[in-house]
This record gives C-alpha cells, sequence and structure tokens, in this order.
C-alpha cells in the first residue's frame, strides 16, 4: 500500500500546481480588474478544489486501510512515526512526497491571501465609484440604527407625481 501512497501524494501534487497556476493566473486578472477571467478561473479553481477534496478524502481511507493491515502503524502517529516505519525502498520517496506537497499547500495559502487582499481592494475601488457616480455611500452594512449609512441627497428623490 505504501506505492499507492506515494501514487496518491503525487497526484495530489499536480493538483495543488494546477491550482498554484490558476491563483496566478487569477492574480493577474484581479491586478488587471478582468471580471469575466477572474470568473473563469474562479470555476476552474472550484473543480480544481473539489480534485483536491475527492484525492485527500482517498488519502485518509488509505491510511485507515493501511493501519488495518499494518499492526506497527495507529491512526495518532505523526509523519516521522509513519515514515520511520516505511519500508526502506518507499521511505525516501515517501519524505520527498510529504516535503514537495507540503511546500506547495504553502504556496497556494500564501497566493490565496495575496489574491484575498486584491479582491478586497477591489471592491473598496467599485464602492468608491459608486459613490462618486451616485452622490451616495454605497457600504456593504447597515449603521447601528438599523438604517442605510451615509445615504446622502435621499432628498432629491422625493418627489411628486
Amino acid at each position: 500500500m505504501w506505492p499507492q501512497l506515494i501514487d496518491l501524494l503525487q497526484r495530489l501534487e499536480k493538483a495543488y500546481a494546477l491550482l498554484y497556476k490558476s491563483a496566478q493566473e487569477k492574480k493577474g486578472a484581479l491586478i488587471m480588474l478582468e471580471l469575466q477571467k477572474v470568473q473563469q478561473l474562479n470555476e476552474q479553481e472550484e473543480k480544481l478544489t473539489a480534485t483536491v477534496r475527492q484525492l485527500e478524502q482517498e488519502r485518509q481511507k488509505l491510511i485507515l486501510q493501511m493501519i488495518k493491515s499494518d499492526e506497527t502503524l495507529r491512526a495518532d502517529m505523526d509523519l516521522r512515526e509513519m515514515l520511520a516505519r516505511c519500508p526502506g525502498n518507499w521511505r525516501s520517496s515517501l519524505a520527498s512526497r510529504y516535503e514537495t506537497l507540503g511546500q506547495q499547500v504553502q504556496k497556494v495559502q500564501e497566493l490565496t491571501a495575496d489574491n484575498k487582499v486584491l479582491i478586497e481592494a477591489a471592491l473598496k475601488a467599485v464602492h468608491y465609484h459608486l459613490n462618486r457616480i451616485g452622490g451616495a455611500a454605497a457600504g456593504p452594512s447597515y449603521g447601528s440604527n438599523g438604517r442605510e449609512p451615509g445615504v446622502q441627497g435621499r432628498q432629491a428623490l422625493n418627489f411628486e407625481a
């Protein structure tokens, strides 16, 4: 089952590499405010995250099968303990896969955080332009008294027909 685990980790690496590439493209699209491309990349990322989720579930099932079939493995083991019980011919490959996967996950998380900041900045820009065009404050929330905050010129809309 060790070769199956290594193969599964390899597939997870590939999925995260695609997710990273998509996040890089999304960052460029966010900077250029190419909203249609951002939408396409969001759909692509949804599919990739579903693939990652499925592969992760497979990994968990495989590890549970390995625990049932090998009495030296326990569910509460960390990676170092698991590697110590891995047969020598698979140990270096498994360690390498886990290390590479960990690095890729971290890169994707960092890029996702960057994209979140860009999305928030884009939303602030949209709010600014809506306020400038409409002469009213378009905000994402309501005031403490339950009314819309900063709405200006409401009297201009009151007219008798």
